[in-house]
Order: structure tokens, then C-alpha cells, then sequence
């Protein structure tokens, strides 16, 4: 009897246990998935306002070569994930008024001298970022945030200011739309305290009162929130360079009411092994010998995670010593261009920084695709696309090496393929430029030859080498996330890379409802076949 009393009560301790382990877990989990949502979006925010700032530049050179701006449409274009977001591109000169405009050629004269944005700008002999509380544009009628920079002289006169029009209807809203829905609430702030960008459509619907900056105490945004008082877990983090904060919360009533069924489940549970104790001694055994093997298998997650989390670091640490090489290079050889005393010194430092901001460009496009990917951010943009066009555009980016090493680069696209086809055109020349990219890298001699065919409304491109080839190892490993690719011994080219390249393209072709494999054999060459849908079936 003693016995079975000392046993209900450790079963009852380790429920209890069980139930406080749970009940942390949620709301460490609530917490990390909060991050990863603010992270997702701070990403995308950066992302759209380096376009806004892009633009601006563009248009502020333009006007002071020219006095003119070219038309929205040239300004925007390449840039098919923000399309919409962008409402006009505008100049007003040190008087106030508008000097040019994306969307008409000939503006009226239009005084904006009264704008915050101008104000602010006006006295300022620094070329600084301004980001203005949501206005309706005198102009397009929409409302708006304006992105600004100055316009400053070379003897420090102030000359007007370039004014990007970014519409917060469209400016991120179905990253925001989709996690409003599921309880969560954001909100970009600047340093005034004043919403720019919200999970609400209007940002004056989430009113606060505060004492002082709001941006001093930032983690009790939501204290000041009527709807969203309590029950809410709140995060801050900064935009960047930008002079904007993301601040955010998420509901916890999910997790309060998982708590809640958690108690209840504890309880029966303990009234059910008290009762299968007094009944059977031996149930006892068979519950602790089934703890003991979850136990076992937790320890055994445990040992995954632990690996995955090594495979991760040792990827952070490879990635950051490929994007301080490209960096290195362009900051060493900006430095020696300035102080170049030849225009043919400068023009061969040019060309090295050109070739390295590439490859920073590369790098940082495959990171952001991996994390919108990840994500479930990676949209579908179908397009058609001729298809001699296309091929013939995808190997002429790398004839120039294939030239320099002597080596014949072939395509062939048979014969009865059709003359267009329709799928993501940005996707999949990203996946053929990689493997294209491989193969004149690791090819000493020989040839480099693609091979395009269509059967049944599926696309087949093989790319065939006669390289260095690859070892079964390296074969298996090619297409692991976080792994590097080490060909050193086989190549004179040096052949570690980041370990992004064939497993974005895995991923970017199964979006594309396509697969990739590889075949490779030592010395013998390497052939890698990529398959996709047409989607204009």
C-alpha cells in the first residue's frame, strides 16, 4: 500500500513537471516564432526601401544632369515583387514646388513647400534619409509614405528635394495581411512615435498615449493599445539603417488556452494512473518503460538539433568569410582608384570592383531567396518567354569565361520545341545560371554543352561537361543546404563555395513544379538534369 501511495505521488510530480515543461515550451515557442516573423519582416522592409532608395538616387542624378526624370514605368521596371508599391517618383526644387514627376512629363506647378518631408530636409546640409508619417499625395491621390533625400550642391546649396511615393496599401500587406491573421500585430514606427507602416490598413486606427518617446519603451507598445491590452506577448527591433523600429506583439490566448487543456488532461491523466495503479502494479512499469523510451527519443532530437545547429554555424562562418572576400575587394580597390594617376589604372580597378560587387550581389540574392523560402514568401511570377531568347541569353553571360579558357560552350534546343513557353523566367534562369556556372568553373578543358527538349507539357535541360567530375560523397552531399562543395584536389580552380547554390535550386525548381538531379563520375565530367511544367498547358 505504501509502495503504490510513493508511486501516485511521483506520477503525480511528474505530471506536474510535465505540465510547467509544456507551458514554457508554448511560450518559448510563441516567442521564436515572433522573432522569426519580425526577422521575415524586417528582411522585407529593408528590401523594399533599398528599391525606394535605389530609385530615389537614380532620379536625383537624372535631374541634375538633366532636369528631367525618366517615366515611372523605366523607373520601376525590373522589379516585378514591388510592382504597385511605387506610386511616383517626384523633384521639388529649394522653392517648394514641383519640378518633375514620373507620372507626367509636364507637372503643374504644384507648391509642397508645406510638406514634413520638405521641412525637414530643407535645413539640412547632409544627404539623410526622411521617412514621412502616411500623407494623401497632392498628385496620385493615394495615400502615402514619401521616402526623401535632399538635393545638395557641391558648394553645399540646397537645391530641392527627391521625393519617393510609397503606397501603404500595398507596401507590404500580404506579409502583413497573412500574419494579422494569426494574431500577431505590427507596426513601423520613427522616431517620432508615429506609425508608417501597420497591420492595419489605416495606421491612425492603432492610437496610443505615451509620456515622452515611445521608442524609449518600446517593449510596452501594446500597454498603450486599448484593443491589444493584455494577453499579448510585444517585441522592438530597429529597421536596419533606416529611421524605423518594428514593434510587434502576438496573442497568447492560443497559448492560455492550450495551457488550459493541458491542466485538464494533467488531471485526468493523474486520476486515471492512480486508478491503474491500485488495479495493476505492472501498468506502472509499462507507463514508466514508455517515459523512459520518449526520454530516449527526445535525447536522440536533442543529438539532431545539436548537429543541425553545428552544420548552421559552421555555415554562418563560411558565408561571412565569402561575403568579407567580394567586400575587401571592392573597398581595396576603390581606394586605389581614387588615388590611380592613370585612366587606364582606373578603368582595370573599376573592372575588379564591378566583378566583386557581383559576387556580394550573388551571395546576398541566394540568402534572401533561401529566407523567403523558408518563410513560404516565394512567390510565383509566370511569364511568357521565347524560347531561343531565353537559352541563348542564359549561356552568353558565360562565354566570356568559357573564351578565356578555351573551352566550347554548345547549345542545342530541338528542333520540335515550341517557339514560346510560360513559366517564372527569373526562377528558372537563376537555377540555369548556377548549374551553367559550375560547369564552365570546374571544366579545365574540353566542352560545356546544354541540351534542351519538351515532351508532354514538361521541359527537360540537361547541362553535360567534361570536367573534373565528382566523387560518390561529394554526389550525395551536392544538393545539403549548409554543406560546401570541395572539388581543391581534382581542379585548378579553387572549388569551396557557400554551400547555397544547388540546394536554392532544388528548392526554387520544386516552386517551379520541376526537379533537379546529378550524375558525376571522377575525371569523366558531370551531367546535371533539370526538369520543370510548362504552365501554359
Amino acid at each position: 500500500m505504501i509502495a503504490s501511495l510513493v508511486a501516485v505521488g511521483l506520477i503525480v510530480s511528474l505530471i506536474i513537471l510535465m505540465i510547467w515543461f509544456l507551458k514554457s515550451s508554448f511560450l518559448e515557442k510563441l516567442e521564436q516564432e515572433l522573432d522569426t516573423q519580425m526577422q521575415l519582416l524586417v528582411v522585407n522592409a529593408r528590401e523594399g526601401l533599398n528599391l525606394a532608395d535605389f530609385v530615389a538616387k537614380q532620379a536625383r542624378s537624372e535631374w541634375l544632369e538633366s532636369g528631367k526624370i525618366r517615366p515611372h514605368s523605366l523607373q520601376t521596371d525590373g522589379f516585378p515583387n514591388y510592382e504597385g508599391s511605387i506610386v511616383q517618383i517626384a523633384i521639388i526644387d529649394a522653392e517648394g514646388y514641383l519640378s518633375a514627376s514620373s507620372l507626367d512629363s509636364r507637372p503643374a506647378k504644384i507648391f509642397l513647400g508645406d510638406r514634413p518631408h520638405f521641412i525637414a530636409l530643407k535645413e539640412t546640409v547632409n544627404d539623410q534619409i526622411y521617412i514621412s508619417k502616411p500623407v494623401i499625395g497632392r498628385i496620385s491621390g493615394l495615400e502615402t509614405v514619401q521616402f526623401s533625400r535632399p538635393i545638395i550642391a557641391s558648394d553645399q546649396r540646397f537645391l530641392g528635394v527627391v521625393v519617393v511615393s510609397i503606397d501603404v496599401n500595398v507596401f507590404l500587406s500580404s506579409e502583413m495581411e497573412s500574419l494579422t491573421r494569426a494574431g500577431t500585430v505590427f507596426a513601423f514606427v520613427g522616431e517620432d512615435g508615429i506609425v508608417r507602416f501597420g497591420s492595419k490598413r489605416r495606421p491612425e486606427e492603432i492610437q496610443y498615449q505615451t509620456s515622452g518617446n515611445l521608442l524609449d519603451r518600446p517593449r510596452h507598445l501594446i500597454d498603450h493599445i486599448d484593443l491589444y491590452k493584455g494577453n499579448f506577448l510585444t517585441r522592438s527591433i530597429l529597421v536596419g539603417e533606416y529611421p524605423l523600429r518594428l514593434l510587434s506583439a502576438k496573442s497568447k490566448l492560443p497559448v492560455q488556452s492550450s495551457i488550459q487543456i493541458i491542466y485538464v488532461t494533467g488531471a485526468i491523466t493523474a486520476f486515471i494512473f492512480i486508478f491503474a495503479i491500485s488495479a495493476s502494479a505492472g501498468s506502472t512499469l509499462k507507463i514508466l518503460d514508455s517515459r523512459r523510451r520518449t526520454m530516449m527519443q527526445l535525447h536522440a532530437s536533442q543529438i539532431k538539433a545539436n548537429s543541425a545547429n553545428l552544420m548552421k554555424s559552421r555555415f554562418v562562418a563560411g558565408i561571412s568569410h565569402e561575403l568579407r572576400t567580394p567586400l575587401n575587394g571592392i573597398l581595396g580597390f576603390a581606394e586605389l582608384s581614387v588615388l590611380s594617376e592613370t585612366i587606364e589604372d582606373s578603368k582595370r580597378y573599376s573592372e575588379v570592383i564591378f566583378s566583386s560587387a557581383q559576387k556580394l550581389h550573388h551571395l546576398v540574392v541566394m540568402l534572401l531567396d533561401l529566407a523567403r523560402i523558408e518563410a513560404g514568401q516565394m512567390a510565383l511570377t509566370l511569364t511568357k518567354i521565347n524560347t531561343e531568347e531565353f537559352f541563348q541569353s542564359a549561356i552568353a553571360s558565360h562565354r566570356h569565361v568559357a573564351d578565356i579558357k578555351e573551352l566550347a560552350l554548345g547549345l542545342n534546343v530541338s528542333k520540335s520545341a515550341p517557339a514560346m513557353f510560360v513559366t517564372d523566367r527569373i526562377k528558372l534562369m537563376q537555377v540555369i545560371d548556377q548549374v551553367l556556372g559550375n560547369a564552365v568553373r570546374f571544366t579545365e578543358s574540353g566542352a560545356v554543352f546544354v541540351n534542351v527538349e519538351r515532351h508532354q507539357g514538361t521541359w527537360s535541360i540537361k547541362v553535360m561537361d567534361t570536367g573534373v567530375g565528382m566523387t560518390e560523397d561529394q554526389v550525395r552531399r551536392a544538393f545539403d543546404r549548409f554543406g560546401t562543395m570541395q572539388r581543391t584536389e581534382l581542379s585548378k580552380t579553387k572549388g569551396e563555395g557557400p554551400g547555397l547554390g544547388l540546394s536554392l535550386c532544388r528548392e526554387l525548381l520544386e516552386i517551379l513544379d520541376g526537379t533537379i538531379d546529378l550524375q558525376s563520375e571522377v575525371h569523366s565530367g558531370t551531367t546535371v538534369s533539370i526538369k520543370f511544367k510548362d504552365h501554359n498547358e
